[in-house]
């Protein structure tokens, strides 16, 4: 089915003006990336899909669980996935020297 950006955007709005909205399209984006490079990776590789992996990654005000795609090999580990732990390892980072000056968690977690 081919649908026009047009289309496409009326389709998002809709989305985005539900509860919740905006982490559900956070979280099929980053998920329907993760299954084009997949596809894009057995093509290249002649690898074969092998289901699924929970993954975590930050979302609006919340944790998104997302379906990370596996490979049988193993190997793949999509790009998006990288940057997304890349965020995470600096929003540790950054909440422990917020913490350590003094600051109370409560004025820590203010930040994220």
């Amino acid at each position: 089915m081919d649908f026009t950006p047009s289309q496409i955007s009326k389709i998002i709005e809709r989305i985005l003006c539900k509860e919740d909205g905006l982490n559900t399209i956070l979280k099929l984006t980053l998920e329907t990336l993760m299954k084009a490079e997949r596809t894009e990776y057995k093509h290249l590789t002649r690898d074969y899909s092998n289901g699924y992996r929970s993954r975590k990654a930050f979302g609006n005000k919340q944790m998104l669980e997302l379906q990370a795609p596996h490979t049988r090999n193993g190997v793949l580990y999509p790009v998006i996935l990288s940057l997304l732990k890349s965020q995470e390892q600096e929003a540790r980072s950054l909440g422990f020297r917020l913490y350590k000056p003094g600051l109370t968690t409560k004025q820590v977690s203010g930040v994220f």
